[in-house]
């Protein structure tokens, strides 16, 4: 369909044809004027137009998520005015106060080569490279300061992968086979539980590790820390194993904010089993709703013992737990991953990236699209590009 409010003129150098499968109409509410040399009608027969080629679809320039301020989004409740992220094919875009992604908060990670999206080697967060790369520059060493944005309904290689991790089976067979005993049932729910648990500890009952370089202290403890470089340096790979008390001790905000009330107490209830359960107050609750579950011997037993939560099971049971007694979004909400993902509790950029790429994953797993292989892996060909079934 063609049309103009106005004139519209067709014209070519060389020969010019019109042509119809069925019918060509041609009118006009004044004259038709003809003119040529010669005017054949009815033959001999008009040569057809050539066809249009496909015309090429240019690729999409690709999604980051960039960190988000508004002053709608209030203050209190440590939301510092945190909003939803934005998604742009930028990989800056300064927003309101407090902004994170001041150069002097982390130099490295938020330099030019990282910030300018013509610099920063793309490919390193698994995207297209930049186009100097595609075109036989040498590429940037430094990836970008975002993470890319996940696409719905998606499982990449790179998480598949990992979910088929022979160390993954065990956990994540442990928390189905707990979400399915305790009423955790929606895929919407199941598949954040998995993609959660996926981005703390990769379906391992891990105890938290302090191990931190000065860098990513300021990025997973920007309350704590506040940009100071300097006092990062200071508590960066845990000397002393002094790290726990720093961030969790009793006499600190987040530490009171954990419910941890005696000296020793950030060191004990640090982050435990598959969601990374922390502090005294956690400790405190879930032991008694497990054991009013029927999950555990007595309503102390997680505070008496600590390292019951690296047992695959309980641990298992407490993280299913978790996402019940707090998660307050109807299960076959489809935004229950976004409220379960924040009530777990603070992630950086490229953690909550890798949650929500575990997330389509299981999802599409667990609504039929996605074969599935054992407890909880993936059918994958021989690329590593998993096998998809239809809805």
């Amino acid at each position: 369909m063609v049309s103009a409010n106005g004139g519209l003129d067709l014209s070519g150098e060389s020969h010019v044809s019109i042509g119809s499968a069925v019918n060509l109409n041609l009118g006009a509410n004044g004259r038709i004027l003809a003119t040529g040399t010669r005017i054949d009608l009815n033959g001999p027969i008009a040569a057809a137009p050539k066809l249009a080629t496909q015309a090429e679809t240019p690729a999409d320039l690709p999604l980051f998520l960039l960190p988000n301020r508004k002053f709608s989004a209030g203050w209190s409740n440590s939301n510092f005015y945190k909003a939803d992220d934005i998604k742009s094919i930028m990989q800056r875009v300064p927003t309101h106060e407090p902004w994170e992604q001041h150069e002097n908060i982390n130099p490295a990670k938020f330099a030019p080569q990282a910030t300018d999206i013509t610099m920063a080697d793309r490919s390193k967060s698994g995207v297209a490279p930049n186009p100097a790369s595609a075109a036989g520059g040498a590429p940037n060493p430094q990836e970008t300061a975002n993470p890319p944005a996940v696409s719905a309904g998606t499982c990449t290689p790179e998480y598949a992968k990992e979910i088929n991790a022979r160390a993954a089976q065990t956990g994540i067979a442990a928390l189905k086979k707990a979400a399915a005993e305790m009423g955790l049932t929606s895929p919407y729910a199941v598949a954040s539980l998995l993609g959660v648990a996926g981005g703390e500890s990769r379906w391992e009952t891990v105890e938290e590790k302090f191990g931190y370089s000065a860098a990513r202290l300021l990025e997973v403890f920007p309350s704590v820390f506040k940009g100071d470089l300097a006092l990062a340096q200071k508590y960066a790979g845990n000397p002393n194993n002094s790290l726990p008390e720093f961030l969790y001790g009793y006499n600190t905000a987040k530490g009171k904010g954990l419910g941890n009330t005696e000296p020793g107490d950030g060191g004990k209830f640090i982050g435990r089993g598959y969601i990374g359960l922390t502090g005294r107050s956690n400790y405190t609750n879930f032991s008694k709703w497990m054991y009013e579950a029927g999950k555990l011997p007595n309503p102390t037993a997680l505070l008496d013992d600590p390292k019951l939560l690296n047992d695959s099971k309980v641990a298992a049971e407490v993280s299913v737990l978790y996402f019940l007694k707090l998660v307050k979004t109807p299960q076959t909400d489809a935004g229950y991953f976004e409220a379960a993902y924040r009530k777990v509790g603070f992630c950086t950029k490229d953690i909550y990236t890798r949650k929500k790429g575990y997330y389509e994953c299981f999802l599409a797993q667990l609504q039929g699209s996605v074969v599935s292989s054992g407890s909880g892996g993936f059918v994958t060909d021989s690329s590593g590009t998993p096998i998809k079934t239809g809805f």
